[in-house]
């Protein structure tokens, strides 16, 4: 990411737009990923943003990172040592409830939705029935109301 954010910026102060360094630093802050908004916070808040260096925000944001993933890493090793647990049929059982009232919520949901849809094309054609008769009486209709010719009288060309 700093890579990018470093040719984005060297790019624009090429074309002209010179960017202080607290700017820069906030802007890092600003699009880094919700998991580092402790450390962002932290940051903001111990620091003078317009004399920390980018290096030092880079140094300190990799430091964050490596931890973060290290203490990732101990969890799932503590996962995958401990036996596994069982859970008692009541805690089970209410989390397949809660989910089987979900699914219904869903699908009852979907169902409404397309009983309206169902209903809106029902009123369409109850508005205006369509007949087999009234096709052929508009055909004879523009039969009779064909443009003449101007210059011999008849219909059709």
């Amino acid at each position: 990411m700093f890579t990018r954010f470093t040719n984005i910026t060297n790019g624009l102060i090429s074309l002209g737009k010179i960017f202080t360094n607290e700017e820069l630093v906030r802007k890092i802050l600003r699009c880094l990923p919700r998991e580092y908004d402790a450390k962002a916070t932290a940051i903001v808040e111990a620091r003078d943003l317009s004399t920390l260096e980018l290096d030092m925000l880079l140094g300190s944001l990799t430091t964050y990172e490596l931890e973060m993933k290290r203490k990732k890493k101990k969890k799932d090793d503590e996962e995958a040592s401990s036996p596994p647990t069982i859970e008692s049929e009541g805690d089970s059982s209410k989390d397949d409830e809660e989910k089987f009232e979900d699914e219904i919520a869903l699908v009852s949901r979907r169902f409404n939705s397309l009983m309206k849809k169902k209903k809106k094309l029902f009123r369409r054609s109850q508005r205006k029935p369509f007949k087999a008769k009234d096709a052929k009486e508009n055909t004879s209709k523009t039969k009779e109301n064909e443009v003449i010719c101007y210059n011999c009288n008849q219909p059709g060309h």
